[in-house]
């Protein structure tokens, strides 16, 4: 089933959704390990994409982020992201606000 899209935006077609039923790893990562690369998209309805986006996703909540990372076994996240052009505020204030602790953001430099 296709992940939604919230928001005045229609997701890219051909856009590979999040998978909702991930397995548990058979192996135990390291204390401390970090997942180096992921996102949290949306929902677009409340952090608008950046017109200058090159795709459009489905939403993927920072609960959905932090849910997997537990999950999979991750102490930490590096929140990487490219919908969002400049606005901080849709990037990583969201994910901050809820697990400061557990997460850093790198902002996606700009292609000139």
């Amino acid at each position: 089933m296709s992940k939604p899209t919230t928001g005045p935006f229609e997701k890219t077609a051909g856009w590979l959704d999040w998978y909702t039923g991930p397995s548990k790893p058979r192996f135990k990562l390291p204390a401390g390990s970090v997942d180096a690369h992921c996102h949290v998209f949306g929902p677009g309805a409340e952090f608008p994409y950046a017109p200058e986006r090159k795709y459009t996703p489905c939403d993927a909540s920072k609960a959905q982020l932090f849910a997997l990372r537990d999950h999979l076994g991750f102490a930490r996240n590096v929140i990487v992201s490219h919908c969002y052009g400049a606005d901080n505020r849709a990037r990583w204030m969201p994910a901050f606000l809820n697990g400061s602790a557990w997460c850093r953001h790198r902002q996606a430099q700009r292609q000139r």
